[in-house]
């Protein structure tokens, strides 16, 4: 299990350490303390091990936090040049440096660095003669590779990569360096077009972060986690098919079957998947269904296709009327489980809810963020119980 997680500028966040962590770790406060950036770095130093992916195969930095944030910049505090997110004493960590320079002269270049970029503009530079070629001489249908105009190519392929602005971000497990990313403004094939004149960096008042090149890539999955934002779902079909892989579904629909009366069964139709309800004899398609159900059955999917692993919520109380949140918290935050949750969430009755199953509540941990400064309040759960009411209040601030 995670204990304990150190975040420096990460984020809106300067220095903070969270320890203590349990089975069912709570966060809560009110907006602008941290809850969302906490949750975000644990994914994201989680997702180290597997190249920056979680257990669904999600790429978390393309897919979610480009997509929430539009840059992936905003990792670093504003002012800073690095951020350090560090899990159990460098279990799992990750730095990402902001570089005016990019990977000239500091330090990135190894040897098998070097080989990577090597490849990567050799191939690149072959595309573009290739194609420059056909587009000359559209009738030939193999072109002449002239080696000394390659290697010129290649070469200043290689120079713009490691002298342009950039995002680098450095994945480790155990201090030792599994992933290492270039985010650079501009996707690849602007960025590896010789012919192309370069973007004018100075004239860019917010420069957009958002396209990524491997130069170093490892998958050595020891903690399998998700990351689940009812903001941003994961694909079903992701879930289903993990779960037929790893024969939970059985499992999964029982405990849907158990847990919401009206749910009969799961089927896929043609591609599409349907709901069979009790009081109606036709399948209705899923994606029609009710926000709420949907992320019902979303989440007790993601709990039953991983073991011994983390599995992270953001908000999940969105969409989730008070029976169905009720459900889920009895159902899926069950004694039994093997899984660590972390949770964020605003709402008073998911805690309740929570609290209220005294077999749980010695796995439970909540932590009341504070702002100006940053800082948390740890509860185990017996005692956050009895401040049920004080903590009501607090989460009805903004």
């Amino acid at each position: 299990m995670v204990r304990k997680i150190s975040l420096r500028n990460f984020k809106g966040l300067d220095d903070l350490e969270v320890d203590g962590f349990g089975r069912i770790n709570i966060f809560v406060g009110r907006n602008e303390t941290g809850k969302s950036s906490i949750l975000e770095a644990l994914a994201l130093c989680l997702s180290v091990q597997n190249a920056f992916m979680d257990s669904l195969g999600r790429k978390l930095l393309e897919h979610y936090f480009v997509q929430k944030y539009k840059t992936i910049k905003n990792l670093v505090k504003i002012g800073e040049d690095r951020a350090h997110v560090n899990i159990d004493d460098s279990a799992f960590s990750i730095d990402v440096n902001y570089e005016e320079s990019g990977l000239s002269g500091n330090g990135y270049i190894t040897k098998e660095i070097a080989r990577v970029l090597d490849n990567i503009a050799k191939d690149y530079s072959i595309q573009q003669l290739v194609r420059n070629f056909r587009f000359r001489y559209h009738n030939k249908d193999e072109p002449e590779i002239n080696e000394q105009l390659l290697d010129e190519i290649k070469q200043n392929i290689i120079d713009e990569l490691i002298r342009r602005e950039a995002v680098v971000i450095r994945g480790y497990s155990k201090e030792k360096m599994m992933n290492l990313k270039l985010c650079h403004r501009e996707s690849q094939g602007d960025i590896l077009r010789p012919q192309r004149k370069l973007i004018e960096f100075d004239d860019v008042v917010d420069p957009d972060f958002r396209y990524f090149i491997d130069l170093l890539s490892k998958k050595e999955m020891k903690v399998p986690f998700i990351f689940y934002s009812s903001e941003r779902r994961v694909n079903f079909k992701e879930l289903h098919d993990l779960a037929v892989q790893k024969q939970t579904i059985t499992k999964a629909l029982d405990e849907l079957r158990k847990d919401i009366d009206y749910f009969q069964d799961l089927r896929q139709i043609e591609g599409r998947f349907r709901i069979l309800s009790k009081d109606s004899r036709t399948a209705i398609p899923l994606e029609v269904r009710g926000d709420g159900l949907k992320s019902s059955i979303y989440m007790i999917f993601i709990e039953n296709i991983i073991s011994n692993g983390v599995v992270i919520l953001e908000e999940p109380e969105n969409y989730l009327h008070p029976g169905l949140m009720g459900s889920w918290c009895s159902g899926v935050l069950k004694k039994g489980s093997t899984n660590q949750y972390f949770i964020s969430t605003h709402s008073s009755e998911v805690i309740e809810y929570i609290l209220e199953n005294e077999e749980t509540r010695d796995d439970v941990r909540i932590f009341k963020l504070f702002n100006d400064p940053i800082d948390y309040e740890a509860m185990e759960g017996h005692e956050a119980y009895e401040r049920l009411f004080e903590m009501k209040e607090d989460l009805r601030g903004i």
